[in-house]
């Protein structure tokens, strides 16, 4: 396989699962520490705090006009499903 397809979704719900798969596919060695990157220049928030946030998760649905999410739906179907976000 010459790519590692991982969703934002699985990493910032199970960090270390999504990280030891990661690091299985590149051959190297699983450290505990990178469960705990330094979060670096956050768009959201102060510069502290868990650097994997579920918040983010449901974050942009407050940001997102519904013409957005209509427009989005509608030219970005084939690849939402393709990945899983539609059934």
């Amino acid at each position: 396989m010459n790519y590692y397809l991982s969703k934002f979704e699985d990493l910032v719900s199970e960090p270390e699962r999504s990280i030891k798969q990661l690091c299985e596919f590149l051959d190297i060695e699983f450290h505990s520490e990178m469960l705990n990157p330094r979060k670096v220049g956050s768009s959201f928030g102060p510069r502290r705090g868990a650097a994997f946030d579920r918040q983010t998760l449901d974050r942009w649905k407050d940001h997102l006009k519904p013409w957005m999410n209509t427009w989005l739906l509608f030219w970005g179907k084939k690849s939402l499903r393709e990945f899983g976000y539609i059934r």
